[in-house]
């Protein structure tokens, strides 16, 4: 997952101002916008666990676009493979929301 660039992030994207400040303030929680999902970030881990729930205010979070993002990607990229194909190889509509906005999803 790539740092996010914060200053984009919107306050009506978010549940609740709580959430919002969290996010952009540089904490352990993240959202990944390319598959609009919220993390957190375990120290000294390689990986992260999704929120399904806002913390602070108990709203269900969107559902997770992983799935979708890597069946996306892999028609657009013959041998897609997750750990060895260079970011810059993925098109740069999928490097951000602007794949699934323009899907609706």
């Amino acid at each position: 997952m790539q740092k996010r660039y914060l200053l984009r992030l919107k306050r009506d994207e978010f549940c609740c101002d709580h959430l919002y400040r969290v996010i952009t303030d540089g904490s352990f929680l993240v959202y990944d916008d390319e598959k609009r999902e919220f993390l957190v970030l375990r120290p000294y881990a390689e990986s992260a666990d999704q929120l399904d729930y806002c913390p602070w205010c108990a709203s269900r979070m969107p559902a997770s676009l992983n799935d979708a993002w890597y069946a996306a990607v892999e028609k657009s990229i013959p041998n897609f493979d997750e750990f060895s194909t260079p970011r810059a190889q993925i098109p740069l509509a999928f490097r951000s929301s602007a794949w699934w906005k323009k899907q609706k999803l």
